[in-house]
Protein backbone atom coordinates (compact mmCIF):
# COMPACT_ATOMS: atom_id res chain seq x y z
CA UNK A 1 0.00 0.00 0.00
CA UNK A 2 1.38 3.39 -0.98
CA UNK A 3 1.76 5.93 1.78
CA UNK A 4 0.41 9.27 0.55
CA UNK A 5 2.26 12.53 0.79
CA UNK A 6 1.64 14.70 3.80
CA UNK A 7 0.96 18.34 3.00
CA UNK A 8 1.23 20.93 5.75
CA UNK A 9 0.08 24.34 4.51
CA UNK A 10 1.53 27.52 5.88
CA UNK A 11 -0.42 28.46 8.99
CA UNK A 12 -2.01 31.83 9.59
CA UNK A 13 0.58 34.12 11.09
CA UNK A 14 3.46 31.91 9.91
CA UNK A 15 5.51 32.61 6.85
CA UNK A 16 5.53 30.24 3.88
CA UNK A 17 7.67 27.12 4.09
CA UNK A 18 10.94 27.75 2.22
CA UNK A 19 14.17 25.99 1.33
CA UNK A 20 15.80 27.61 4.36
CA UNK A 21 13.16 26.00 6.62
CA UNK A 22 13.78 22.60 5.02
CA UNK A 23 17.47 22.77 5.97
CA UNK A 24 16.40 22.54 9.63
CA UNK A 25 14.44 19.30 9.19
CA UNK A 26 15.96 15.89 9.99
CA UNK A 27 17.62 13.72 7.36
CA UNK A 28 15.28 10.78 7.94
CA UNK A 29 14.84 9.25 4.48
CA UNK A 30 11.74 11.26 3.66
CA UNK A 31 11.62 13.80 0.86
CA UNK A 32 10.77 17.31 2.02
CA UNK A 33 9.65 19.95 -0.46
CA UNK A 34 8.21 23.45 -0.12
CA UNK A 35 5.61 23.83 -2.87
CA UNK A 36 3.45 26.94 -3.06
CA UNK A 37 4.44 27.68 0.54
CA UNK A 38 3.25 24.30 1.87
CA UNK A 39 5.47 21.60 3.31
CA UNK A 40 5.16 18.37 1.30
CA UNK A 41 6.55 15.25 2.97
CA UNK A 42 6.90 12.08 0.93
CA UNK A 43 8.01 8.60 1.94
CA UNK A 44 11.11 7.01 0.46
CA UNK A 45 10.50 5.82 -3.11
CA UNK A 46 10.05 2.17 -4.06
CA UNK A 47 12.75 -0.02 -5.58
CA UNK A 48 11.09 -0.09 -9.08
CA UNK A 49 10.95 3.71 -8.95
CA UNK A 50 14.63 3.92 -8.05
CA UNK A 51 15.53 1.33 -10.71
CA UNK A 52 13.93 3.59 -13.34
CA UNK A 53 15.72 6.67 -11.96
CA UNK A 54 19.06 4.89 -12.10
CA UNK A 55 18.49 3.59 -15.65
CA UNK A 56 17.47 7.02 -16.94
CA UNK A 57 20.37 8.67 -15.13
CA UNK A 58 22.87 6.33 -16.76
CA UNK A 59 21.42 6.94 -20.23
CA UNK A 60 21.47 10.71 -19.76
CA UNK A 61 25.01 10.62 -18.33
CA UNK A 62 26.26 8.60 -21.31
CA UNK A 63 24.84 11.19 -23.74
CA UNK A 64 25.57 14.39 -21.81
CA UNK A 65 27.85 16.86 -23.59
CA UNK A 66 30.75 18.56 -21.81
CA UNK A 67 29.50 21.09 -19.26
CA UNK A 68 26.20 19.26 -18.66
CA UNK A 69 25.90 17.38 -15.40
CA UNK A 70 23.32 14.74 -14.44
CA UNK A 71 22.19 14.79 -10.81
CA UNK A 72 20.14 12.04 -9.18
CA UNK A 73 17.87 13.23 -6.37
CA UNK A 74 17.60 14.16 -3.70
CA UNK A 75 18.92 17.51 -4.87
CA UNK A 76 16.95 20.73 -4.50
CA UNK A 77 15.71 23.12 -7.16
CA UNK A 78 15.17 26.39 -5.27
CA UNK A 79 12.69 28.78 -6.85
CA UNK A 80 12.88 32.58 -6.48
CA UNK A 81 10.01 32.67 -3.94
CA UNK A 82 11.80 30.14 -1.69
CA UNK A 83 9.83 27.08 -2.81
CA UNK A 84 12.06 24.04 -3.10
CA UNK A 85 11.35 21.01 -5.27
CA UNK A 86 13.25 17.73 -5.36
CA UNK A 87 13.14 16.11 -8.79
CA UNK A 88 14.17 12.51 -9.28
CA UNK A 89 16.76 13.58 -11.87
CA UNK A 90 17.96 16.80 -13.34
CA UNK A 91 20.46 17.90 -15.92
CA UNK A 92 22.09 21.25 -15.37
CA UNK A 93 25.12 23.19 -16.36
CA UNK A 94 27.86 22.31 -13.88
CA UNK A 95 28.54 26.02 -13.30
CA UNK A 96 24.89 26.47 -12.11
CA UNK A 97 24.92 23.63 -9.58
CA UNK A 98 25.70 24.52 -5.99
CA UNK A 99 26.69 21.88 -3.44
CA UNK A 100 23.11 21.21 -2.20
CA UNK A 101 20.86 22.96 -4.71
CA UNK A 102 20.46 24.95 -7.87
CA UNK A 103 18.78 28.33 -8.04
CA UNK A 104 18.98 28.40 -11.85
CA UNK A 105 16.50 26.52 -14.05
CA UNK A 106 18.05 23.16 -14.99
CA UNK A 107 18.19 22.13 -18.65
CA UNK A 108 15.96 19.14 -17.86
CA UNK A 109 13.93 17.91 -14.91
CA UNK A 110 12.71 14.30 -14.71
CA UNK A 111 10.00 13.07 -12.36
CA UNK A 112 9.35 9.34 -12.11
CA UNK A 113 5.80 8.80 -10.89
CA UNK A 114 5.15 7.07 -7.58
CA UNK A 115 1.86 5.83 -6.20
CA UNK A 116 0.09 8.70 -4.50
CA UNK A 117 2.20 11.41 -6.22
CA UNK A 118 0.85 11.37 -9.79
CA UNK A 119 -1.37 14.44 -9.43
CA UNK A 120 1.37 16.36 -7.60
CA UNK A 121 4.00 15.64 -10.30
CA UNK A 122 1.62 16.16 -13.26
CA UNK A 123 -0.03 19.34 -12.00
CA UNK A 124 1.65 21.12 -9.08
CA UNK A 125 5.29 20.46 -9.97
CA UNK A 126 4.60 20.92 -13.67
CA UNK A 127 3.22 24.41 -12.99
CA UNK A 128 6.09 25.37 -10.72
CA UNK A 129 8.77 24.14 -13.15
CA UNK A 130 6.96 25.92 -15.97
CA UNK A 131 6.84 29.22 -14.06
CA UNK A 132 10.54 28.83 -13.13
CA UNK A 133 11.47 28.42 -16.80
CA UNK A 134 12.73 24.80 -16.86
CA UNK A 135 12.91 24.26 -20.64
CA UNK A 136 12.32 20.48 -20.70
CA UNK A 137 10.29 18.38 -18.25
CA UNK A 138 9.92 14.61 -18.50
CA UNK A 139 7.27 12.68 -16.60
CA UNK A 140 7.96 8.94 -16.51
CA UNK A 141 5.52 6.25 -15.44
CA UNK A 142 7.53 3.14 -14.51
CA UNK A 143 4.41 0.95 -14.35
CA UNK A 144 3.38 1.49 -18.00
CA UNK A 145 6.28 2.21 -18.90
CA UNK A 146 5.71 5.59 -20.54
CA UNK A 147 7.36 8.97 -21.00
CA UNK A 148 5.68 12.35 -21.47
CA UNK A 149 8.00 15.02 -22.87
CA UNK A 150 7.05 18.64 -22.16
CA UNK A 151 8.92 21.59 -23.63
CA UNK A 152 8.60 25.26 -22.76
CA UNK A 153 7.30 27.41 -25.60
CA UNK A 154 6.15 30.98 -25.06
CA UNK A 155 6.21 30.55 -21.29
CA UNK A 156 3.99 27.44 -21.24
CA UNK A 157 4.66 23.74 -21.49
CA UNK A 158 3.42 21.89 -24.50
CA UNK A 159 3.31 18.12 -24.82
CA UNK A 160 5.75 17.29 -27.61
CA UNK A 161 5.99 13.52 -27.27
CA UNK A 162 4.22 10.62 -25.61
CA UNK A 163 6.17 7.36 -25.67
CA UNK A 164 5.13 4.02 -24.24
CA UNK A 165 6.62 0.57 -24.22
CA UNK A 166 10.18 -0.61 -24.30
CA UNK A 167 11.25 0.50 -27.78
CA UNK A 168 14.06 3.07 -27.71
CA UNK A 169 13.22 6.66 -28.54
CA UNK A 170 15.64 9.40 -29.58
CA UNK A 171 15.02 12.87 -28.18
CA UNK A 172 16.81 16.08 -29.17
CA UNK A 173 16.39 18.22 -26.05
CA UNK A 174 18.17 19.07 -23.87
CA UNK A 175 20.75 17.23 -26.03
CA UNK A 176 20.46 14.23 -28.36
CA UNK A 177 19.83 11.11 -26.28
CA UNK A 178 18.31 7.71 -26.94
CA UNK A 179 16.12 6.53 -24.06
CA UNK A 180 14.95 3.00 -23.39
CA UNK A 181 12.33 2.74 -20.66
CA UNK A 182 12.19 -1.05 -20.39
Amino acid sequence: MAVPDTVLPARAGRHRWTWDDLQLLPEDGRRYEAAEGALVVSPSPSRPHQDMVLALGRQLQDAAPPGAHVVVGPYDVVLPDGDSLVPDLLVGRLADLEKRCTRVPPMLVVEVLSAGRTRYDRLVKRGLYEDFGVPVYWIVDPEEPSLTVLELAGGSYRDVREVSGVQPVTLERPFPVTIRLG
